[in-house]
């Protein structure tokens, strides 16, 4: 993979948290990539999700997006490659300040590999893209009797248990896809649905296109930091359980809006945090 030349980054700054520097930092944004595959089929979801789980009530969305290749898969957030198209525009024009990445983004992409049974998944955290490989994960479903319709589709439920949260999925037999949304595959069709038991991650499909003329599979060129899904949940846990601390590591102050006005975070600020991966 070809490397490119170092840059600063532009940190993701939620609503009530200002850093001191933004201008002059940005991520990665130059059209520079390599196409792995074509796709035959593009299956768009809505995903809601919980992102503070003291307000369980107050989900986020963000719409996804699963290619399917002939070898490759690839699953990503559309709201994040917007924002990355639009700052590859300012940045060939000069600017200096970049667009945030929208709220309720989601920061993976995953990709699958149907020939070595492996998967890749790449997460962004302020000017850095973490990557980590591992396999196909063993998900042990239970296909259900019951059935309903989806998109048109006649679909039936089946359950698992998957790295700490318990899913309820609905998928389509007739269509011989035995793919998912983000790590999710395996059943005797296309999952159309899933949701875990507590409403926290919500999939649900709301377009299925099929390309004659396929759509090409694409990889940034970027200069990845290589991982371990381990130890990129331990140091997300860090991150967001003292996101000040965090910070002034990197030399930033955190500030954040208090009765109206723009006060410095205190020593042990935390930020939401709800993986969907719990172990």
């Amino acid at each position: 993979m070809g490397s490119i030349p170092q840059k600063t980054a532009c940190i993701f700054v939620p609503m009530i948290l200002i850093n001191s520097i933004s201008i002059g930092q940005h991520l990665y944004f130059e059209n520079n990539f390599t196409i792995i595959d074509s796709a035959r089929f593009e299956i768009f979801y809505k995903v809601e999700y919980v992102e503070d789980t003291l307000n369980p009530s107050e989900k986020l969305v963000d719409q996804q997006v699963l290619q399917i290749g002939d070898r490759y898969s690839k699953y990503y957030s559309t709201l994040l490659f917007g924002n990355d198209s639009i700052n590859t525009v300012l940045e060939e024009q000069g600017a200096v300040n970049m667009l945030a990445i929208p709220k309720g983004a989601d920061l993976h992409e995953v990709i699958k590999d149907n020939k070595t049974k492996n998967i890749t998944v790449t997460y962004r955290s302020d000017e850095t893209i973490f990557r980590y490989s591992e396999p196909y994960p063993a998900i042990s479903w239970t296909i259900q009797h019951e059935k309903k319709m989806i998109r048109q589709h006649s679909c039936q439920r089946a359950t698992c248990t998957f790295r700490g949260r318990k899913y309820e999925a609905w998928f389509a037999p007739d269509i011989h896809i035995h793919e998912g949304p983000y790590k999710f595959g395996g059943l005797p069709g296309l999952i159309l649905e899933i949701k875990d038991s507590q409403m926290q991650f919500y999939f649900s499909c709301i377009t299925i296109k099929a390309h004659n003329i396929k759509e090409p599979v694409k990889i940034r060129n970027w200069p990845y930091t290589e991982t371990t899904r381990e130890k990129l949940s331990l140091f997300l846990h860090r991150k967001y359980r003292n996101i000040t601390e965090f910070n002034k590591s990197k030399g930033i102050s955190t500030w954040i809006s208090k009765n109206g006005r723009l006060v410095e975070a205190p020593q042990d600020f935390s930020l939401p945090f709800n993986p969907i991966e719990l172990e």
